[in-house]
């Protein structure tokens, strides 16, 4: 059985890079994974950008929501959490 590995990213109002990070990680040859994207309340549409990988890749890509604004350091805590 080969290792499950988990992959988080927490972001805010990131669009312009978001795709390149989660296509790096789709362009990985490990299967046993699933990416957990940490949404700190954007406006710049990245929660739709990760919303269309996810229609793509449902058993694989998971998006959260924060439930308000946290700073920098939440949102990380948050996103491990």
């Amino acid at each position: 059985m080969t290792p499950f590995v988990r992959f988080v990213t927490s972001f805010y109002n990131a669009w312009k890079f978001l795709a390149e990070c989660i296509e790096s990680l789709l362009r990985q040859t490990y299967e046993n994974w699933e990416y957990i994207l940490v949404d700190n309340r954007s406006t710049d549409g990245s929660s739709e950008l990760v919303a269309q990988y996810i229609s793509r890749f449902p058993e694989k890509i998971h998006l959260i929501h924060t439930e308000s604004f946290l700073s920098q350091l939440q949102n990380y805590n948050f996103a491990l959490t």
